[in-house]
């Protein structure tokens, strides 16, 4: 099932995939620039939808949720 969503999302030109050919093999999904202009209103799902905010009311980046008890 995940993997019939990133296609999806890579037809519909919002998702990349990069194939490193090293040892071993990885693929990395990444947000075309197309995607990347899904930011704001991620951000503003986050915010409805409870995520933590600062002070200006603004998401708190993913990377410090653990702080918050994500």
């Amino acid at each position: 099932m995940l993997s019939d969503r990133l296609t999806e999302l890579q037809e519909s030109g919002l998702l990349e995939h990069v194939v490193d050919t090293g040892t071993p093999i990885a693929v990395t999904c990444r947000l075309t620039p197309h995607g990347q202009r899904l930011w704001l209103a991620m951000d503003a799902l986050h915010v409805w939808a409870g995520a933590p905010t600062d002070d200006g009311g603004n998401p708190v980046p993913q990377e410090l949720h653990a702080h918050w008890g994500f």
